[in-house]
């Protein structure tokens, strides 16, 4: 199973690139109304025999659900997290996130 949660068309061209025979890629994080349209081969689903699927919208206690799985380390987020920075180094987080250099960059506003 691929899950993509970000606004990148590369991350869900890649998803369906990378999912198992008959796996499964869900299409969570959406995409800007100006972003290129997704080039994907129609073959690679053909073939692989995979499932496409999207997902949207969520009320409030979906993030709470969330927020405690987290808190409790149900989910794995740490392999996740490739940079971390201080508040003042925001600019540079932006820039580390905008040029791709990081899956997931943290600000820390308290050190």
């Amino acid at each position: 199973m691929v899950i993509t949660s970000c606004g990148s068309v590369e991350a869900h061209e890649q998803a369906i690139e990378m999912v198992a025979h008959r796996g499964y890629v869900n299409l969570f994080g959406g995409l800007g109304k100006n972003v290129r349209p997704m080039s994907v081969l129609s073959n690679v689903i053909h073939y692989k025999e995979c499932f496409v699927t999207g997902s949207h919208g969520c009320v409030p206690r979906h993030h709470e659900l969330a927020v405690k799985l987290l808190e409790r380390g149900l989910v794995r987020v740490e392999p996740l997290i490739t940079h971390r920075f201080p508040l003042d180094r925001i600019h540079d987080a932006f820039q580390t996130m905008e040029s791709k250099q990081g899956m997931k960059v943290v600000v820390h506003p308290h050190g």
